[in-house]
């Protein structure tokens, strides 16, 4: 059991945000497909990828509170 449980929130919410910048680079750039169709499948590609590496993104988030709270206490 994790000490703390909303210590690694931030870590979900910076790593959430770099799959999320991924869209927003696409529609910035209008590198996005033009037609609907292609859209609605790359859109719903991205979801699926999304909520397929759910467990291993907040695995990663994890790792990192972990890290980051090993690091700090070593010096202690």
């Amino acid at each position: 059991m994790i000490e703390n449980q909303g210590d690694p929130w931030a870590f979900v919410v910076i790593v959430d945000r770099i799959f999320v910048l991924f869209l927003v680079v696409l529609i910035y750039f209008r590198l996005a497909p033009q037609s609907t169709a292609a859209m609605v499948t790359l859109f719903g590609a991205l979801t699926v990828f999304f909520v397929v590496t759910t467990p291993h993104r907040f695995g990663l988030c994890l790792a990192l509170a972990w890290l980051l709270r090993r690091t700090s206490s070593a010096g202690r």
